[in-house]
């Protein structure tokens, strides 16, 4: 694994930590940075030369033209800092200027903070269960 999944993935374990909320097992937690490797565009917020936040999403079905959101983490040391909400616009646009329809995305049900994000930046309740709610932004 190079560098920068490395740091992907440290970043991944220390943001479930401090959430509370295990979203990825740490025994799939590589194969899940692998893939996303591999299939999913990743925008990256560097400071002080180490990676701070990350987005991840599928872009990759443009004859579906859905878009979806697999992942956005925020270093918690820089939490609340508007670099979660700079990462979804840019990601936002990234979609919207491939002429993608929706943007889609799943959220736990307990992270309050994201389900703000997300709903301040256009997307809607389209579902879900108890443990996840599903979003989508019309573009």
């Amino acid at each position: 694994m190079n560098s920068i999944l490395e740091e992907l993935r440290s970043l991944l374990i220390r943001s479930q930590k401090s959430a509370q909320i295990e979203l990825l097992h740490r025994d799939a937690l590589d194969a899940y940075i692998n893939k996303i490797d591999s299939n999913a565009e990743i925008l990256i917020w560097r400071e002080k030369g180490s990676i701070q936040g990350f987005i991840a999403f599928y872009s990759n079905e443009p004859k579906g033209q859905v878009a979806f959101l697999t992942m956005l983490a925020v270093d918690p040391g820089y939490a609340r800092k508007g670099i979660g909400r700079c990462l979804l616009q840019a990601a936002i646009s990234f979609v919207r200027a491939k002429s993608f329809s929706k943007f889609k995305l799943e959220v736990n049900a307990n992270n309050y903070a994201a389900r703000a994000l997300y709903d301040q930046s256009g997307f809607v309740n389209v579902g879900g269960d108890a443990e996840n709610i599903r979003m989508e932004l019309i573009l």
